[in-house]
């Protein structure tokens, strides 16, 4: 009767031990008797048609090919780890290269917007030069268009026939470097006057404390020791000597003119301090009545500067429609910054420290002596530098005061 594949295997799994047997039982009797038996040779035995040697080396045929897939497929789960390393390695190698190329980028356009700045200064420093030498400026050369380089521009555009805006822009400087550039006018001469008008008008002049006017280099003393000015005393009336000089006659309730008179004079002699509402230890207070930002570090007020608020009047938003200038008042903090341009919908800013939503504290090209932006306070290009590097974000903006104003809701 034929067998099972199994119990073929099986049965020669058994010869195979029954044989090594027989051969471990001869040498054993060897050793321990005198009596030596004959080795009987192992013989293939049939079963069903099929030796035992031929279903052994079937098993062993079997079992090589399952070792030899079990080698392969460790093979294969090895190949695929180096591969997956290898790829990690060129990944992270790819986002290294990306992240080296966008900081390049960036210091590439940091280094643009650098140049620029610089070439602007240059170009400013240049039309003071010029504007000095035509009569339209007395300050100093410093490539900061403050409010006296402002008003030179103004008053020298409006005597060459250019559009009035204060701004050194392509047209103005072409006319500046042209040779048929208009200087100042000279001044008419006033009419004489009978005794009788000179008493009339004896009630309008500048109340005057008797000691005259006060020197540029002993008002710059005054103004940096009250904390308003941070230039050299070196009695020259530049523009961040006029800013300074606005700031204090804001704080002291005198003319917002930045000239250097004997109300001003007087005032200096007997600086009035600004009043403050009080908040954290270090804080900005922006005092829209005054028109002015204090800078308060550590429960002192260290500096005193210009600002120009919202002013109220309607204009048109990039999504076609109306809002109105208003600047929001309250308890802020800055939330975030950008450190050199910003392009906005309504104009450039200059170091933005954003206190409100796109609401911010910038530096521009125009601080008047009023309420003129779009609801954003505005410093000079340099104050606004200056105060971005004093404050981190997170710092208080108490703003309060003024009338063109709102308290946000949400």
């Amino acid at each position: 009767m034929p067998i099972s594949p199994r119990a073929a295997a099986a049965l020669a799994v058994a010869g195979l031990l029954l044989s090594g047997c027989g051969a471990a039982s001869g040498a054993s009797s060897q050793a321990g008797s005198a009596v030596q038996a004959e080795p009987v040779a192992a013989q293939p035995v049939a079963l069903g048609g099929s030796s035992v040697d031929a279903v052994g080396a079937q098993v062993l045929a079997v079992g090589a090919e399952r070792l030899a897939e079990a080698e392969a497929a460790m093979t294969a789960r090895q190949d695929a780890k180096v591969v997956a390393r290898d790829r990690a390695v060129v990944m992270a190698a790819a986002e290294a290269q990306r992240d080296a190329k966008r900081s390049a980028r960036q210091a590439a356009r940091d280094l643009v917007e650098e140049q620029e700045r610089l070439d602007e200064i240059a170009a400013n420093k240049d039309a003071q030069e010029i504007l000095k030498e035509l009569g339209y400026y007395d300050g100093g050369i410093d490539g900061d268009v403050g409010p006296k380089t402002k008003a030179a521009v103004e008053e020298f555009q409006e005597v060459n026939g250019l559009e009035v805006d204060g701004v050194i822009g392509d047209q103005t400087t072409k006319a500046l470097e042209s040779d048929d550039a208009k200087p100042k006018p000279e001044p008419e001469p006033e009419p004489e006057e009978d005794e009788e008008s000179e008493s009339e008008g004896e009630d309008d002049e500048p109340v005057d404390d008797g000691e005259g006017v006060m020197s540029v280099s002993d008002a710059q003393k005054v103004l940096r020791d009250q904390g308003y000015y941070l230039g050299e005393v070196d009695g020259e009336a530049g523009d961040a000597f006029t800013s300074a000089l606005v700031a204090f006659q804001k704080v002291n309730g005198i003319s917002r003119d930045g000239s250097l008179g004997p109300d001003t004079s007087a005032a200096l002699r007997n600086p009035k301090q600004p009043s403050l509402k009080g908040g954290n230890s270090t804080r900005i207070e922006i005092d829209l009545s005054a028109q002015v930002i204090h800078l308060v570090k550590n429960g002192t007020r260290v500096r005193t500067m210009p600002t120009s608020s919202g002013n109220g009047e309607q204009y048109a938003t990039s999504s076609g429609g109306t809002a109105n200038a208003k600047t929001p008042v309250g308890d802020f903090v800055i939330e975030r910054r950008i450190e050199g341009i910003r392009e906005a919908d309504l104009g450039i800013l200059y170091d933005p420290l954003y206190f409100y939503k796109g609401w911010a504290i910038h530096g521009s090209n125009s601080v008047p002596a009023y309420e003129a932006s779009h609801g954003c306070t505005r410093l000079t290009r340099a104050d606004a530098k200056w105060l971005g590097a004093q404050v981190p974000n997170g710092t208080q903006v108490r703003i309060y005061g003024g009338t063109h104003t709102f308290i946000p809701t949400g």
